[in-house]
């Protein structure tokens, strides 16, 4: 694996900062999320690798610059107990303004659009979204006949909790919204 020069690190952090600093008290799953969307949906070249997780694309490369935008105190983050249910929140860090957001604001109208549509979403939606386009991209990068019907099979396959019905009810949302392509 290549090693990441500065300011693609620095790149990197600006979109994570700017993604909290535009939606403040972010969950964990939302922000990771976020950041598959904007780099697969929206091509923001950020180069990171993603395998299906828990809750679907995950990628351990995010995790680890949300950790270093903490350690250099560019977003913040508390524990909120929502019943049976622990959430991590990020919000603005007390450094916040020293990052250098030129990258960032390069894509700030695909990061609102991604903030508007989906930073409030529940983890199960996102799961279910960000699930989806990863198996749509995985035909699509394969050469594999893409149709509904399949791609749902295959998410179900991935994530039985969620029916074939629901998969294929989201799959025509995301195809409606030209995210799928």
């Amino acid at each position: 694996m290549a090693t990441l020069n500065i300011a693609t690190q620095v790149d990197r952090l600006s979109i994570i900062a700017s993604l909290v600093r535009k939606q403040p008290a972010i969950g964990t799953t939302a922000l990771m999320k976020c950041v598959y969307l904007l780099q697969e949906v929206f091509e923001v070249p950020l180069g990171y690798d993603y395998t299906i997780y828990t809750y679907g694309p995950y990628s351990s490369q995010v995790t680890s610059d949300v950790d270093l935008s903490i350690i250099g105190n560019f977003i913040s983050y508390k524990y909120e107990s929502t019943g049976d249910y622990v959430k991590r929140t990020f919000n603005n860090g007390e450094r916040i303004d020293d990052l250098d957001f030129t990258f960032a604001d390069n894509y700030s109208s695909s990061i609102d659009q991604v903030i508007n549509d989906f930073a409030n979403k529940t983890a199960s939606e996102l799961e279910l979204i960000a699930t989806i386009i990863y198996v749509y991209i995985f035909y699509k990068r394969n050469g594999l006949d893409i149709n509904k019907s399949s791609i749902a099979n295959d998410v179900h396959g991935i994530k039985p909790h969620f029916s074939t019905n629901r998969v294929e009810s989201e799959y025509t949302n995301l195809s409606s919204q030209k995210l799928l392509k």
